[in-house]
């Protein structure tokens, strides 16, 4: 088994330092823009939901370098089918999002889906990557 290097260049460090700095970013914006109130009367916190989606968006990655390495040519496949399996389980966890009929849920639905359109194109990002580097 060899040593894992840890540099920017490892695929799950540059998904985790992105979903850092786009974290930063996110709540930044919404101190800028005056959405403090509306962060508190969130179902879920912008943390628990940067976590859930950087829990997933690691996973996907590195089971895609067991992919990798085990099958170069199925990395694609399992990156959709990961995808798949991840909308499934995010649709199920923001039920409580997507029921919701209070003042604030327009505002948390296009937040849940800005944060899974951002996280989504990291994911691609990291996996064309692994698919162009092909070593």
């Amino acid at each position: 088994m060899t040593k894992m290097k840890f540099s920017l260049r490892h695929p799950i460090m540059l998904v985790l330092c992105y979903s850092i700095l786009l974290y930063l970013f996110y709540q930044s914006l919404f101190y800028l823009l005056g959405y403090e109130d509306k962060e508190v009367a969130l179902k879920y916190s912008l943390l628990f939901l940067f976590t859930l989606f950087t829990v997933f968006s690691v996973s996907i990655i590195a089971i895609l370098l067991i992919v990798k390495a085990k099958n170069f040519d199925a990395v694609g496949f399992a990156f959709m089918a990961l995808t798949s399996i991840k909308i499934g389980a995010l649709l199920y966890w923001a039920q409580p999002i997507l029921k919701s009929t209070s003042e604030n849920s327009k505002f948390e639905k296009g937040n849940f889906l800005i944060l899974f359109a951002l996280f989504l194109a990291i994911e691609t990002t990291v996996a064309a990557r692994l698919l162009h580097n092909k070593q």
